[in-house]
Formats: C-alpha cells, sequence, structure tokens
C-alpha cells in the first residue's frame, strides 16, 4: 500500500489521492500551495472588514453553514471566539449524516451556548408535496432559537409559502 511522503497518510484515506510522480498526496499539495501562494495577513484584514461591516446590524451577524465536521467547526469556533460575533449556524440533512458530525454538533452548540432548531419532516420529505407549515408555525410562536425546516419542498411556491404563512 502507497503512502504520502510527507505526511504518511495511506491512499486508502478517504479523499486522499497519492501523486505517482512524486508520491506526495493532494492534501499535502494542497497545503503547501496555501502556504506559498496565500497572503494570509491580507486575507484576514480583507475578513476584519466584512465583520465589522455587518457586526450588530441585524439579528446576527453572519450565516454560517455547519456540518459537524472539522472545517465548518474550525470556521463557527474561530468566528465565535476571535471575532465574538454572533451566528446564525444553517444545516443541511442530506439523509448521509455522520454520527461523528452529529455529536461535534452537539458538543460545539453547548460549548458555545448557542441553539438551533432542526425541523425535518421525515413524511413529507422526498414527497415534493410541501412542508408541514403547521408544524413549523407551531415551533416558530414557541421558541426564540433559529429554526430550521426541510423536508417536503418541491417548487418555489412551497419555499415561499413557508415564508408567507408562518409569517418568518
Amino acid at each position: 500500500m502507497r503512502k504520502c511522503n510527507n505526511c504518511l497518510l495511506p491512499e486508502t484515506y478517504e479523499t486522499i489521492e497519492i501523486d505517482s510522480n512524486d508520491n506526495s498526496c493532494n492534501m499535502c499539495k494542497t497545503s503547501k500551495f496555501k502556504e506559498e501562494n496565500v497572503d494570509w495577513g491580507k486575507r484576514k484584514n480583507m475578513l476584519d472588514k466584512v465583520i465589522e461591516k455587518y457586526r450588530g446590524k441585524y439579528d446576527y451577524d453572519c450565516i454560517v453553514p455547519f456540518s459537524g465536521g472539522k472545517d465548518s467547526t474550525f470556521t463557527l469556533l474561530y468566528l465565535i471566539e476571535e471575532y465574538n460575533i454572533k451566528p446564525l449556524v444553517v444545516r443541511f440533512n442530506h439523509g448521509f449524516m455522520r454520527s461523528n458530525h452529529e455529536r461535534n454538533v452537539e458538543k460545539v452548540l453547548e460549548l458555545e451556548g448557542a441553539g438551533e432548531i432542526y425541523i425535518n419532516n421525515i413524511s413529507n420529505d422526498g414527497l415534493m408535496r410541501g412542508y408541514n407549515l403547521g408544524l413549523t408555525k407551531y415551533v416558530l410562536d414557541h421558541s426564540k432559537l433559529p429554526i430550521i425546516s426541510c423536508g417536503g419542498a418541491g417548487n418555489f411556491k412551497h419555499v415561499s409559502d413557508a415564508f408567507i404563512k408562518t409569517e418568518i
């Protein structure tokens, strides 16, 4: 079995591709490219400006897509700890959520005092007949936490109805 000459990850590791010319993996090559070609100080200054432009103007300072994987966990924690911002955490369950991601989600949300309500009406999921708006409206009326509702949308009218009929 081949391994990367730099990090020693085996070729069987998820998403790893070993280059047959130099026996280095795609992750090491990406890391090297970023070290050599990205001005991280300049990028941080750009992020600082964007954050300050929107901080405190809305209920949330930004939207963070969050799967519970290492990249989205790092991003969320970095933004909260480095910038002390209030993010709206958005998740989408595509049906293939790994159990370790779910555990990470629970830990991170508890750690940071964040919260969300995730509604996936399984009886409507995949049928493309529209959301269960009664359930969504009930949860909205009884909680101040961000709500993520999915399962059932089949066209734009279903999405539009969710906003209009639940008064989001």
